[in-house]
Formats: C-alpha cells, sequence, structure tokens
C-alpha cells in the first residue's frame, strides 16, 4: 500500500469557524402613517373626556335626586305630625263632654228627669198581616 500524505489529524476541522450570515432583507413593516396615529389619540382623549363628563353628570342629577326625596321625607312627616293634630282635635271636638256642653249651653237643652220617662205595655202578641199583590186581586 502506497501511502502518500501527512498521517496527523487535520484539526482545523474540529475548530469554531466563525459563521458570517447572509444579510437577511427585513420586510418593511409599514409604518402607520402619523396623521392616523394622531387621530387615534385625539380619539381616544375625546373618549375619556366624554366618559367623564357623563359620570359627573350622573352623579350631579343623583345629588338632584337625593335632595328632592330628602325634601319629600320632610314635607311627609311634617303631614303626618298634621294628620295627628287635626285627628286629635276632631276626636276632643266630638267627645261626649263637648257634645253634652253644646247641648246644655247653646241649645238650652237638660237632663232627661225621672218624671218624664214613660213606659210602654205592648200585651198584643206580634202579628204578621200579609198584604196580596194587584195580581192576585184581580184573580
Amino acid at each position: 500500500m502506497r501511502y502518500e500524505g501527512n498521517v496527523a489529524y487535520d484539526l482545523s476541522r474540529f475548530e469554531k469557524k466563525k459563521v458570517t450570515r447572509l444579510p437577511v432583507k427585513k420586510k418593511k413593516e409599514k409604518q402607520r402613517p402619523k396623521f392616523l396615529s394622531y387621530i387615534s389619540t385625539v380619539l381616544c382623549v375625546v373618549v375619556a373626556v366624554t366618559i367623564t363628563a357623563m359620570m359627573m353628570l350622573s352623579r350631579v342629577e343623583l345629588n338632584e335626586m337625593t335632595t328632592k326625596i330628602s325634601k319629600a321625607n320632610k314635607q311627609l312627616n311634617q303631614l303626618k305630625n298634621e294628620n295627628v293634630r287635626l285627628t286629635l282635635q276632631a276626636e276632643s271636638k266630638i267627645s261626649l263632654n263637648a257634645v253634652e256642653a253644646y247641648a246644655t249651653n247653646v241649645l238650652g237643652m237638660k237632663k232627661l228627669q225621672r218624671y218624664q220617662i214613660e213606659y210602654i205595655n205592648l200585651t198584643d202578641s206580634d202579628r204578621v198581616e200579609v198584604a196580596m199583590a194587584d195580581d192576585d186581586k184581580k184573580e
């Protein structure tokens, strides 16, 4: 056998080689035009301001309704108190003492005396008479 060449190992094969990469063309991202970016920013601000304004308006309306309810409750309590007062006043005018005082002072009435009482005896038994209707008389 004939041998030609070097018997030593080629160690250059095991060395780390610097890998040079070919430049890859990056796809150009479509950049949003500045005009659209500006419009979206303005739109977001407008939406935020609108939501804030609506929240404030709802709070104001809630406050107004609460005030109206408290005024109505206060008026209701006053009317209930007035009702109680008028009921007591009406009851005092209708009491037996008030009626008796009115009868004696204004109308000149006096209490019933014993000699003014007259008893009636009903010794006859109770009886019922049936009246004939007009149709029964014609027959």
